[in-house]
């Protein structure tokens, strides 16, 4: 039978106690990892949805440039739901005129995000006039 003496149970007692630091520090540490990868990940989504939010708009202010070139060419033109494909997504144009302003409504969309952009512009014998963009 092998006796143990007293520093051989001090050694252990010291021994379980690192073990059980080492295994509250590494609990605490993958804790910490967790939150940090979970808020890594909404901000990830986060970027994603205003790059797309800027990309349909984007999308929205090139159909609006696209609808003032065609009443340069066209002072008649009208348009009314039109859709119409750019990029990576579409727009949907439309125009209402009222005397010599026209109002120019567009939504771009690209995926599941949307944005929209209103204009005016006037009509004169001297060209167009941009009354207002946003």
């Amino acid at each position: 039978m092998q006796q143990t003496n007293g520093t051989d149970v001090k050694n252990n007692k010291s021994g379980f106690a690192t073990l059980v630091a080492v295994i509250i520090i590494g609990a605490v540490s993958l804790v910490m990892a967790k939150n940090a990868t979970i808020l890594d990940l909404g901000e990830i989504n986060a970027a994603f949805a205003y790059d797309r939010g800027e990309e349909a708009l984007a999308i929205a202010e090139g159909c609006v440039e696209e609808t003032i070139r065609r009443f340069t060419l066209d002072p008649d033109y009208s348009a009314n739901g039109f859709n119409l494909s750019l990029g990576s997504g579409n727009c949907v144009i439309d125009t209402v005129a009222n005397g010599i302003v026209r109002e120019i409504t567009v939504v771009g969309r690209t995926d599941n995000f949307y944005r929209t952009v209103n204009a005016a512009i006037s009509l004169t014998d001297e060209g167009m006039v941009l009354e207002s963009w946003d």
